[in-house]
């Protein structure tokens, strides 16, 4: 049974045998003056020629034969850093004075973090419409609601600035007007006079005929900023009736410009605003009725439900004043789905004036339908 030194003890005994043994090694001599051979099983030191044992006998009923084997006592025991260096350092025979290599692992080395690649923002070929006849008063709405993304608006800002650049291109000789808005929780008018480029909420906004500031400013919004969990529509048709009846010029038309990508959600719908039996009167009764664009269900909304014939009934009773709703719908596929698509087109269709509904597959799809969308807004 091997009985364990104590470390200190076993430190004192190791430096012991090491000294011990270069000295039966070198006859009493400096390590450098040492020149050795083998000869005969035995170490020769040529310059006092005497033998020396390779194993001296007083040194073998304690110790091993070489200094690196004491680390066995240690049943395992991790040696001294001293010791490593001294048994590379000096290359004992029999040693392998090759260092032992690093155990492998992990690098510590850092990666450089690879950029994410952004999508370029939207690119719309130049647009040959001469330009709409008329005098027009215009309210344009975008979607600002989180469903719409950051990669999404852009491409709702980059369609709103294209088709205000076209309308008042060639110095607007004949006098359009833009309001600028986009909608979430409510409504809010773009500005071009604060940092943050927005006005107070629900508030009516200006028309101008100087729009391309406000093309700039469409683009240079953040979205980060300003989206919000909602897309009320009946505020964008509340706000729109009354800024054209406050500050709509007489014998000019007035068209809403609304683009959006969902189905009315968390609009401005109180029961008391809206009770069945006008709604059923002004867009037909829902219940039963399996015609009624809002008869399937939506999302999370049931069929019939309230959100949705809200949507309509404002919608038509903005209508009814006289305005015309000129709407771009972007079903977002890619989020809800081809059948949910094909419901969200029919309520976007029974929101719109008739034959205004403009409607894209998906966000990028908005560089292709400008084209159409101008020419028949400016016929």
């Amino acid at each position: 049974m091997k009985m364990r030194l104590p470390s200190r003890l076993h430190h004192l005994l190791f430096a012991a045998a090491l000294v011990s043994w270069l000295g039966a090694a070198t006859d009493g001599d400096s390590i450098g003056s040492r020149i050795t051979s083998q000869e005969a099983g035995g170490v020769v030191d040529e310059q006092h020629h005497n033998t020396v044992d390779e194993h001296p006998q007083d040194w073998q009923d304690d110790v091993p034969s070489h200094p690196a084997k004491l680390l066995e006592e240690e049943d395992d025991e991790p040696s001294p850093p001293v010791t490593a260096r001294l048994i590379q350092d000096f290359s004992f025979p029999g040693a392998d004075p090759t260092p032992a290599p690093a155990p492998a692992g992990k690098s510590r080395r850092r990666r450089r973090s690879q950029p994410r690649p952004t999508e370029p923002p939207p690119v719309l070929e130049p647009i040959k419409v001469p330009g709409c006849k008329g005098k027009l008063d215009i309210m344009v709405v975008l979607d600002a609601s989180k469903s719409v993304k950051k990669t999404g608006f852009k491409y709702e800002a980059g369609f709103a600035a294209k088709f205000i650049e076209v309308v008042m291109k060639n110095g607007n000789p004949n006098g359009h007007r833009v309001n600028v808005h986009y909608f979430n929780k409510g409504t809010t008018p773009v500005v071009t006079s604060t940092k943050n480029l927005s006005g107070p909420r629900n508030s009516l906004g200006k028309f101008t005929t100087k729009g391309l500031p406000f093309a700039k400013a469409l683009r240079s919004l953040n979205y980060l900023r300003i989206r919000q969990g909602a897309t009320d529509h009946p505020q964008v048709f509340e706000t729109a009736a009354k800024a054209f009846n406050k500050y709509g010029r007489k014998g000019t038309e007035k068209l809403l410009v609304l683009i959006t990508d969902g189905a009315t959600h968390n609009g401005k719908c109180k029961k008391s605003a809206f009770p069945s039996a006008a709604v059923d009167k002004k867009i037909g009764r829902c219940s039963g009725n399996g015609n009624h664009a809002c008869a399937a269900p939506t999302g999370k909304d049931p069929a019939c439900a309230t959100q949705c014939l809200c949507g309509l009934y404002k919608a038509q009773l903005y209508k009814d004043r006289g305005y015309k709703v000129i709407l771009v719908g972007i079903a977002n596929q890619h989020h809800i789905g081809q059948t949910q698509a094909g419901r969200f087109n029919t309520i976007m269709k029974a929101m719109a004036s008739d034959g205004e509904a403009y409607l894209a597959r998906e966000f990028k799809d908005l560089t292709k339908l400008i084209k159409p969308f101008l020419k028949s807004v400016c016929r």
